[in-house]
């Protein structure tokens, strides 16, 4: 019989716990986004600063889920916890608990050094088949 997996907010692997104690002291942290779930607002590439602050509906959470971290806009205060969805797929709403939450997504710094690189080689691209 399969069992639930715990829900934590202190992920297993060492790199992940230091994030998670850094935030508690109070320091800023920096984390890649790697997905699209939050675009057109975060994009892979994007470097998000997360400190540990109370959450508002409108902002952006960080929590741990399934082995990774996870950036999600919060939706609405639920008791206990957060419900929170990606603004990708604004109708798909699932339950965070607080625990489970280390921050708040307090900036983002564009990647659009990358973003220029890649429109470029696009463009490369379109004359190429002239």
């Amino acid at each position: 019989m399969p069992t639930a997996e715990p829900q934590t907010a202190v992920p297993p692997q060492l790199g992940d716990q230091i994030i998670v104690e850094a935030l508690r002291h109070g320091q800023t942290v920096h984390l890649r986004a790697v997905s699209r779930s939050m675009a057109p607002a975060i994009l892979p590439g994007d470097l998000l600063l997360v400190r540990d602050e109370p959450l508002a509906e409108g902002d952006i959470a960080v929590y741990w889920r399934r082995g990774a971290w996870v950036t999600h806009r919060v939706a609405a205060r639920k008791e206990g916890g957060y419900a929170v969805r990606a603004d990708s797929a604004p109708s798909a709403v699932e339950y965070v608990a607080a625990g489970q939450v280390v921050g708040r997504v307090t900036a983002v710094r564009h990647d659009w050094f990358r973003w220029r690189q890649r429109f470029r080689r696009v463009l490369a691209w379109i004359k190429s088949l002239r």
